[in-house]
């Protein structure tokens, strides 16, 4: 469950970084009812089969650490296919304490580990982070795309020369952990998206997902990943 790491010296403090975020990705699609409501969104689940982005948010979270904690030790702990399916139970939080599986906990005892930082996907509500997202929506959660096919888009005259857009998303949770006494030090939750609006160059009635490459999609993941967990852990190590 834990990539070794060398001891460390007394008293220093080691941060053990664990992201379950990248298995795969949740493309979402709004739906409406008859009668023009908004139902519950379709979702599409795309599993990811490399740890791309669990790789950007580790190094994203190792980095903060590095800068705000310069004398820290950086460890790196395993993710496996049932940590990702059943993450909600496993790392339940009480109050201010959290449970963990006891092979974590003997990872971060092998790797000296003071502090764990712990990267998880959050559940809330779509219209919490989009504009033109309605309340009857529902959920999503980790990463993936959500469709907005009301967003206008606007050609060099300010007019509006067509609909639609494709907005990579990231709801996730981070906490950081105290390991001798599993108490959550600090948490907080992310709930951000990058909208990208149809390119004007693609042809009508084109969706919004082919409006960008698969690289691109990667990479508008990947950026937002980084981004939004290296300010994340910045933040709450300086409430520590």
């Amino acid at each position: 469950a834990g990539d070794a790491a060398p001891a460390a010296a007394p008293g220093t403090p080691v941060y053990a970084v664990l992201s379950l975020v990248g298995d795969k990705l949740d493309v979402v699609v709004p739906a409406k009812n008859p009668d023009n409501t908004p139902a519950q969104n379709v979702h599409e689940f795309l599993p990811v089969d490399n740890a791309v982005f669990d790789d950007a948010a580790v190094g994203a979270a190792a980095a903060a650490v590095k800068r705000l904690v310069p004398a820290a030790e950086l460890a790196r702990l395993s993710a496996n296919a049932v940590l990702y399916e059943k993450q909600r139970a496993l790392f339940e939080e009480k109050g201010d304490a959290i449970v963990m599986p006891e092979a974590i906990r003997a990872a971060l005892r092998q790797q000296g580990a003071t502090h764990m930082v712990l990267i998880t996907k959050l559940s809330d509500d779509v219209h919490k982070g989009f504009i033109n997202a309605e309340a009857g929506e529902g959920k999503i959660e980790g990463l993936g795309f959500y469709f907005d096919r009301s967003q206008p888009v606007y050609g060099p005259d300010r007019n509006i020369i067509a609909y639609g857009s494709i907005a990579p998303f990231a709801w996730l949770r981070v906490a950081i952990i105290d390991v001798r006494t599993s108490r959550v030090l600090a948490r907080q939750k992310i709930t951000n998206s990058t909208p990208i609006t149809t390119a004007s160059g693609v042809a009508e009635g084109t969706s919004p997902w082919n409006a960008l490459s698969g690289e691109q999609k990667m990479n508008a993941i990947d950026r937002l990943v980084r981004r939004e967990v290296g300010r994340a852990v910045g933040e709450l190590l300086k409430v520590l």
